[in-house]
């Protein structure tokens, strides 16, 4: 199953991630009406996101067990040191860990012990709205690097929430909750 698709920056390169654990990359042509297979990276981790780097070189990954790593779009291999791209800025960051978000886990001012389940950060890079097993949303300043950080919350479900999406403006933030259905739209002030 195909668990992430993202465009690079430039729309060249189209990146599937999969519960195989495989990264497929097309390339694009002719405004986006026809793809070409580019290549396959293969990690043996289930894959559940996927981010690009802004200069379309490198994408991230998270896998269902909260393990990163780290790709290398042009000789289609793993990098073996992670550290190296620590600076990196992530077109669109999704994944639920890696260094910019680690404040949001094991925060000291959450009620109990929470599972990130879905992340993204804002056109603007200030702010990261992250999701959780016991159906919290949080928004929080970006970088968020310190596990005191401070956030805004909102219990929206029972359930985990699945996904979330800030506006192209950061006007609003949109967030799913996986089992029930629900679509909750916020509008950010």
């Amino acid at each position: 199953a195909i668990t992430a698709i993202r465009f690079c920056i430039d729309g060249d390169l189209v990146a599937a991630a999969s519960h195989n654990g495989s990264i497929y990359l097309y390339k694009v042509s002719r405004d986006g009406f026809s793809y070409k297979k580019h290549g396959k990276i293969t990690g043996g981790q289930l894959l559940s996101h996927l981010d690009w780097d802004e200069s379309s070189e490198y994408m991230q990954t998270c896998s269902t067990d909260y393990n990163i790593n780290f790709w290398n779009a042009n000789s289609n291999r793993m990098e073996k040191v992670g550290s190296i791209l620590r600076e990196k800025v992530w077109v669109n960051q999704t994944c639920p860990v890696g260094w910019a978000v680690a404040g949001l886990w094991n925060n000291h001012n959450y009620h109990d012990d929470t599972t990130i389940s879905s992340v993204n950060v804002s056109q603007n890079l200030d702010l990261v709205a992250s999701g959780d097993t016991a159906g919290y949303v949080r928004l929080t300043r970006y970088p968020t690097i310190n596990p005191k950080a401070e956030f805004q919350e909102s219990k929206l479900t029972s359930n985990e929430v699945s996904a979330m999406k800030f506006f192209y403006d950061d006007s609003y933030l949109v967030a799913t909750s996986g089992f029930e259905g629900g679509i909750f739209k916020f509008r950010i002030l």
